[in-house]
């Protein structure tokens, strides 16, 4: 067909959600009214709150006679059907839950995308935020990017398909809750149908709650201030910083709101592509919407000289700037380990000395995680503002950059090693390591294996020592062979290994001098052999032995097999031992005099709090530092 065509009608699309004494998480997400030609919200009678909600934002209300039919808990989706036949059947339908915000451009976003009427769409991820003030402060600081909890299936918190399709109602015979019928539903959808929209949403509250009813304690009491909020304090910031011939970077870029504030009070404002507006997409459905995206924000910027397009955080970007030249850093996303760890040791040479930082998310009451970043790795705020913006100036960014990213140790022969495997070993690991600068300065490596563990990279960073993120051979093995495969990693050619439960007391020379006569020396605690400290020579096979022998012994001693096996291997005499006994692992207070060191499976228990007396003050100053 040649000539102009006319434009493609408009979609008509519904919501359809069902909610019961969940008011007030549909309170905080009624704003996606506006995204939806109709919004019909199936209740109970008897929940007048909702109701209320409903009225007052302009939803439909349907009231459920299944829900609870034949005594179930929460027939969801029985609800959910009966909420799609009361539907327009030529329409497309949006199914969500009453707990989660879409994007404020939603609806544009979606009509840039071409859709498959036999398809079945979910989101790409959702930021859960637990608390009202964390969402409260999201809620109005797209794009929601960082710490996302990303989707492998569509999931039931999202469903968007055509009513006319074969497939359109939900099983009900898989539960009689609010689990698994999603499962089942997407399930029934060929892979090939199965799409994910390249939008993301923001969920209020816990997940994977209140799957039999509401139980959950009320998201916000009737006193909270859910909607109003704070004065923007950018203009005030930027005037504040700005001036005549002065230039700011801004990292990240997604509404052009602020990028235009900035441009009114400073002569020059560079702007980084942190989200990736720029960048080249493959699949047609990202390659849409960064479309969208990006003509979005060159409208709202539009006849601003002192502005550039968003530029791509490289190396050429930062070349093209001098060193010690700018006056500001203006950070528009929330502070993130990854995101400080890979930007400031790019950003702060070219910090002016008395230049400044700006950023949103600080308040150490409400928001502790962010807040607790920005003192850690930039300093207290010189001012802060009501809607938890933030500004510090730097007397001298590279002192700041010394003190945070000190340069990489050098390689050594010899080192030791920690192994950590999650979050519940940091405190524990932190500990250690302070005790044991007490009787050594040499090289250390943290092998963290599997998810990285940003909190202690960051120490590692701070401490100057060495950090690797290895792969963990299995999400299902137990910690102890876990941490045996981790092994493999160590940077070292002689490795000392401790447990991150243990306390050094003494130097641990005693450990590189018994490898002088064996590739490998282990401890006795007591009349038994200790993991809790070892050490090895890379050309020797014990680990590879003791790996393969736990393994075997895996399905008859479960997470005992390394101590098993290790047992094995001294009564086959393969083990080269230590002639004292030079770890304890009994109460510290009847530790012999000559322990070299504790290993006290307390010690991770207790959070790392309950410690050997005469050091527990000390061990609490170096946590509180960390």
């Amino acid at each position: 067909m040649t000539g102009n065509s006319a434009p493609a009608p408009r979609r008509k699309i519904q919501a359809l959600t069902v909610s019961v004494n969940y008011a007030d998480y549909l309170e905080c997400i009624a704003a996606n009214r506006r995204h939806f030609d109709r919004w019909l919200v199936v209740t109970d009678e008897n929940d007048t709150a909702t109701q209320e909600v409903c009225r007052r934002h302009g939803m439909e209300i349907l009231f459920s006679k299944r829900l609870y039919e034949d005594g179930a808990a929460f027939h969801k989706a029985a609800a959910l059907n009966e909420g799609l036949d009361a539907l327009d059947q030529d329409a497309w339908v949006a199914v969500m839950d009453s707990d989660i915000l879409l994007p404020h451009d939603f609806r544009q976003r979606l009509d840039a995308q071409t859709l498959d009427d036999a398809g079945l769409y979910g989101l790409s991820g959702r930021r859960v935020c637990t608390t009202l003030v964390e969402f409260r402060a999201l809620a109005v600081c797209e794009p929601w990017a960082d710490n996302l909890i990303y989707t492998t299936f569509v999931i039931g918190y999202f469903n968007l398909f055509h009513l006319a399709q074969k497939q359109n109602r939900y099983p009900e015979h898989t539960s009689d809750d609010a689990s698994s019928y999603d499962v089942h539903f997407s399930e029934s959808f060929p892979a090939a149908q199965r799409h994910y929209l390249p939008i993301v949403c923001l969920h209020a509250g816990d997940t994977s709650q209140n799957w039999r009813g509401r139980t959950s304690d009320p998201f916000f009491e009737n006193g909270d201030q859910l909607h109003d909020t704070a004065p923007d304090s950018t203009a005030e910031i930027a005037a504040r910083l700005g001036g005549p011939g002065t230039h700011a970077v801004q990292i990240g870029c997604y509404r052009g709101g602020t990028s235009r504030t900035l441009a009114e009070h400073f002569a020059r404002v560079t702007v980084i592509d942190h989200w990736g507006l720029g960048a080249r997409a493959i699949a047609p459905a990202l390659a849409a919407d960064l479309a969208i995206l990006a003509s979005r924000y060159t409208a709202e910027t539009a006849g601003l000289t002192n502005l550039s397009p968003p530029l791509e955080h490289s190396a050429e970007t930062l070349a093209a700037i001098p060193d010690a030249s700018l006056d500001a850093l203006w950070l528009t996303n929330e502070p993130e380990y990854d995101f400080l760890l890979d930007l400031l040791p790019a950003w702060l040479p070219k910090l002016k000395p008395g230049g400044a930082i700006a950023g949103g998310f600080y308040d150490p009451q409400l928001l502790p995680g962010p807040s607790r970043l920005v003192e850690f790795l930039i300093g207290p705020p010189d001012k802060t503002f009501a809607d938890m913006q933030w500004c510090r100036r730097i007397a001298d960014p590279a002192a700041l950059l010394a003190r945070n990213f000190p340069p990489a140790p050098e390689h050594a022969p010899r080192g030791v090693v920690y192994v950590a495997t999650d979050e519940a070993d940091v405190d524990p690991l932190l500990v250690s390591l302070h005790t044991l600068r007490r009787h050594y300065a040499g090289p250390v490596c943290i092998l963290c294996a599997g998810d990285e563990i940003p909190a202690l990279r960051l120490a590692a960073t701070r401490l100057g020592i060495g950090f690797r993120n290895v792969p963990a051979v299995s999400d299902i093995l137990p910690h102890e062979l876990l941490t045996l495969h981790a092994l493999d990693w160590s940077p070292f050619t002689e490795t000392i290994f401790l447990e991150c439960a243990t306390l050094v007391r003494a130097p641990v020379d005693w450990l590189w001098n018994a490898l002088a006569g064996s590739d490998h020396v282990f401890c006795a605690a007591g009349h038994r052999l200790a993991t809790a400290a070892f050490a090895w020579h890379r050309s020797s096979t014990i680990t590879d032995t003791w790996r393969a022998l736990a393994g075997m012994m895996l399905d008859d001693f479960g997470t005992k097999s390394v101590r098993a096996a290790l047992a094995q291997m001294r009564q086959d005499n393969v083990l080269h031992l230590h002639a004292d006994d030079t770890i304890w692992s009994g109460p510290a207070k009847r530790a012999p005099a000559g322990t070299r060191i504790h290993a006290l499976p307390r010690l991770a228990r207790g959070g790392a709090l309950r410690l050997y007396p005469p050091w527990a003050a000390a061990e609490q100053a170096a946590l509180a530092e960390l």
